[in-house]
């Protein structure tokens, strides 16, 4: 009698299933599809029932060799023994030199993980001190900028008073001059 596999690997599954239990599950599943108006189910054959498994030429290998007495190999370790350097002369320059980085690397990531907070803390504090003086020079630009405009304004009013004097007096010379011309004509005439 053929088992179906995936009912025998159900864990609940107690006891082994009879074909009169089959085949009364069968005529009631063919009572309900007479009932329900669809088409007869063809009568299964055993094979219907069975997975067919494939087994892999190495398993099949192994099978064999058990079958004739043969001690089986848990691990082929004959490509363990005879060890070659994969590649050319030239990859394992190229592995030299990768092993070379990575060292470099690791050599900085630890100085990096013992002196990296205090490096970091430094040059934060530099960065501060660096801010104040900018900061200061700011400052003292801003006074001495205001001291030279106020310099500027002063000499411009300075400036500008000397120069509306100066023009007082030329609009005044002027003045004197065409009065003295005006006289001097209507004297002569």
């Amino acid at each position: 009698m053929e088992l179906h596999p995936f009912l025998d690997a159900l864990p609940y599954y107690e006891k082994w299933y009879q074909e009169q239990d089959r085949g009364e599950a069968m005529q009631l599943v063919e009572a309900e599809v007479v009932k329900s108006g669809g088409i007869r189910l063809p009568k299964p054959s055993p094979d219907d029932f069975t997975t067919p498994f494939k087994i892999s030429e190495r398993m099949q290998n192994a099978v064999q060799a058990a079958g004739r007495g043969e001690k089986l190999q848990s691990i082929d370790i004959n490509r363990y023994i005879n060890l070659q350097a994969p590649g050319n002369p030239g990859s394992l320059i190229q592995s030299a030199v990768a092993l070379e980085y990575l060292r470099s690397r690791e050599d900085n990531l630890e100085l990096l993980r013992k002196h990296g907070e205090s490096a970091w803390m430094n040059h934060i504090g530099s960065l501060e001190e660096t801010l104040q003086n900018i900061e200061r020079e700011i400052q003292t630009t801003r006074r001495e900028t205001q001291a030279c405009n106020r310099k500027r304004k002063h000499y411009q009013m300075e400036i500008g008073e000397r120069l509306a004097d100066h023009e007082t007096q030329f609009s005044n010379l002027l003045l004197n001059s065409i009065q003295c011309r005006v006289a001097i004509a209507l004297a002569n005439h």
